[in-house]
């Protein structure tokens, strides 16, 4: 049998311009390349070489190293842990395949084929893979492969060619072809043995095939009877045969089922014009495309929403492509007439699809927006494409952004309020005041403590119990990578401006505040903005050797964010939310030396952050914009230790230091994966909004505060506080300042 070559040598295919696909995380070669790549293509140079090249999640694609010189690429696949299986030819020229790393590695696999060919192949979730072909001397050949490379040959056909191959995360595979004289299919177990699919009485032609997760399959192609197509079961037995299909002179090219068994099937009828239509589990075909058109589909995909992508030629010289819509809708994808030839698709669950084949002797591949939106894929090589594979999650975002970023904005503006009250506002006196000698007084806001400490008379104080004060803040906050959500820092800047009432055992108050959050994603993920507009309401209780207090946040925000699909393509969405926060800390302060000057205190305190985000969807030109739904969710701060004080009089007042260590435990609440959708598409998919680790984080803190002897001068001081783990980095500062009255 002579060997055939699936793809022209003399075709060449120059992409203009680089794939930049979701979830960037740059690096700038196949030896770099840590990350689960996005997609796979293959085809040949126009020097006649074998090609091949991942697209890696931040867009860049990066050739495979290694192939056969005057080879040729024929299929490629990829497992959802980027592993990818090729096939093809190399330049003897023999039957080729390789597994390829993530790091670039090529794996050639001892096929022992010279004069074969390789012509499809398919990988699942394990890695294992299978492909098929020709021996070289005339026999069909297929094959399984486990990872580490073991080849189990099947007991295939001593006359005939494999031309399509199947295989699901079972392990169990299709293979399809002919058998010289008659089209043949065949199941084949994870064990290599094979049940021949019953196709009489057939004759000729040839056939192609997909199978889903339940073992359920579609075969389709030719016979000396007109097109062909059949639904299969691993049982085996005649299939049932699909209807209405085209009769003598069609041809059914590319074939796709999903978990559901609804069936795309694509070629062209007996007057030459494109044909396409979806199958039931049935058997019953509705044909797509009304109206007659001449040229062909050459290859389909149909995703777990019914959704379908279909590519060929039109008018027997124009590039074809176009969505499916599972009420027939056909939303066709390339504008125009450009010359040329859509030879391979691919669909992931959340409608994002890819298209490859040729335009002209050039090549041409994009990727395709749920919308139906195309964004060309640019390259500098030559080559023509033969087919195109996508993983099934990573071609679509695994985070919208770290959904607790706001939280941290929260939890900020409370730790300025306790560090604003450390030393001035002398709600608790232990009697002990006189001019001169300093009173040790406790106080603690929201959530954060408050040593006082007091050179005012009975009489003076009395006098003055109203405060008025103002605090700017900051705080650095970076976390590493967990899950889908990627590492980011929070660059936060706000101010806090209140009034309190104090009296001998109690202090009221109110803050007003604004603050503004930066988010950075890495990976060149994008960027957040958030402002929020807070208010508070606090009072504390003291007694002797104890005392509570008590806060309540609420806030409303606005967030801007900015979010990449490719380097070269932008979503944007604005929405806002509300914050509810209560706060609640006890303490019991003991001093420690008999002028009262040193302290010990064990303090234990809550903050539950609580938000409420509005819903949104994303808008840009490229048409891989996410539609959010209302998203709830929350954060409880605990945090337990000791506080150390020390006081240090001076002629003209005091300097009183504070110092913290503690345990923080931070727990996140309803963050488990939303169901989202790009706009316009019926396929939904998970996608995280936040962390839900929990964090076990160390704290300290140093806090110094001047307290004026005369108490008509204002006060003031300063806060640091680093809290942390090896995840988990937080550096928070602020200054404050007072006037009683």
């Amino acid at each position: 049998m002579k060997k055939r070559r699936l793809i022209p040598k003399g075709n060449t295919l120059r992409w203009e311009d680089s794939i930049k696909i979701f979830l960037a995380i740059g690096f700038t070669s196949i030896a770099a390349y840590a990350d689960i790549p996005t997609g796979l293509i293959g085809g040949v140079t126009n020097s006649s070489d074998a090609y091949s090249s991942f697209i890696t999640s931040n867009g860049t694609l990066i050739p495979i190293p290694n192939l056969p010189i005057g080879g040729l690429i024929n299929g490629v696949s990829l497992s959802d842990t980027g592993l990818g299986l090729i096939g093809g030819e190399d330049g003897s020229p023999s039957g080729y395949a390789a597994f390829v790393s993530l790091d670039g590695t090529v794996n050639t696999l001892n096929l022992n084929l010279p004069m074969g060919i390789i012509s499809s192949t398919a990988i699942n979730h394990s890695g294992n893979g299978l492909i098929g072909g020709n021996d070289g001397s005339s026999a069909a050949y297929a094959a399984l492969v486990s990872q580490d490379g073991t080849i189990t040959v099947l007991p295939t056909l001593t006359s005939g060619f494999i031309h399509s191959t199947a295989l699901n995360d079972d392990g169990v595979g299709l293979i399809g072809g002919e058998g010289g004289t008659f089209p043949y299919a065949a199941y084949v177990t994870s064990s290599g043995t094979l049940t021949q699919v019953n196709t009489s009485p057939l004759e000729g032609g040839h056939l192609v095939v997909a199978i889903n997760d339940l073992g359920n399959g579609i075969v389709g192609g030719f016979s000396t009877f007109g097109a062909y197509a059949g639904l299969v079961t691993p049982g085996g037995g005649a299939p049932t045969q699909l209807s209405p299909i085209p009769g003598i002179g069609g041809i059914i090219n590319s074939v796709a089922i999903n978990n559901s068994g609804v069936g795309l099937i694509g070629g062209y009828d007996e007057s030459g014009n494109m044909y396409a239509g979806y199958s039931t589990s049935e058997g019953t075909v509705t044909p797509l495309l009304g109206s007659s058109i001449s040229g062909q589909i050459m290859s389909v995909a149909i995703n777990t929403s019914g959704t379908g992508l279909i590519g060929g030629v039109v008018n027997s010289a124009e590039l074809y492509a176009a969505l499916v819509q599972p009420n027939g809708t056909i939303n066709s994808l390339i504008p125009g007439s450009i010359p040329g030839v859509i030879k391979s698709v691919a669909l992931n669950d959340a409608g994002v699809g890819l298209i490859g084949g040729q335009n002209n002797s050039l090549g041409y591949a994009a990727l395709i927006a749920p919308n139906g939106t195309l964004t060309l894929l640019d390259m500098s090589n030559e080559i023509t494409i033969s087919s195109v594979a996508l993983i099934p999650n990573e071609a679509t975002p695994q985070s919208i952004g770290p959904h607790l970023s706001g939280f941290y904005t929260q939890l900020s503006a409370a730790a300025t309020l306790q560090s604003r009250f450390i030393e001035k506002n002398k709600l608790w006196n232990k009697g002990k005041s006189s001019q001169g000698e300093m009173a040790y007084n406790e106080v603690s806001l929201s959530g954060k403590k408050s040593t006082i400490f007091s050179t005012e008379n009975d009489s003076a104080k009395a006098k003055k119990q109203n405060t008025i004060w103002i605090a700017p803040f900051g705080n650095y906050v970076k976390l590493k990578t967990e899950g889908s959500i990627p590492s980011y820092t929070n660059e936060i800047g706000g101010v806090l401006a209140a009034y309190d009432h104090q009296s001998s055992n109690y202090l009221v108050g109110a803050s007003l505040g604004y603050a503004f959050n930066y988010i950075d994603y890495s990976q060149h993920l994008g960027h957040s903005k958030i402002q929020e507009e807070m208010v508070c309401l606090y009072g504390a209780y003291y007694q002797d050797h104890f005392w509570f207090d008590g806060a309540l946040w609420g806030g409303l925000y606005q967030l801007s964010n900015v979010r990449h699909t490719l380097s070269i393509i932008t979503s944007k969405a604005s929405t806002h939310g509300w914050i509810f926060s209560p706060h609640i800390e006890m303490a019991s302060p003991w001093a420690i030396d008999k002028k009262e000057r040193y302290f010990v205190e064990p303090f234990f305190m809550l903050d539950w952050v609580n938000n409420w985000q509005n819903h949104f969807t994303e808008t840009g030109a490229a048409g891989f914009n996410l539609q959010m739904g209302n998203l709830y969710s929350s954060l409880l701060q605990s945090e337990v230790g000791l506080r150390f004080y020390e006081r240090f009089e001076y002629a003209w007042g005091n300097f009183c230091l504070e110092e913290k260590l503690s345990y923080v435990n931070q727990a996140p609440f309803h963050v488990n994966s939303a169901r989202t959708s790009f706009a316009g598409s019926a396929s939904t998919f998970p996608i995280a909004v936040g962390s839900s680790q929990v964090e076990n984080l160390g704290s300290a803190q140093l806090i110094g505060s001047f307290i004026p002897r005369n108490p008509s001068y204002p006060f003031g001081g300063f806060t640091i506080q680093v809290t942390a783990n090896e995840n988990y980095q937080s550096y928070f500062a602020s200054l404050y300042t007072g006037m009683d009255f």
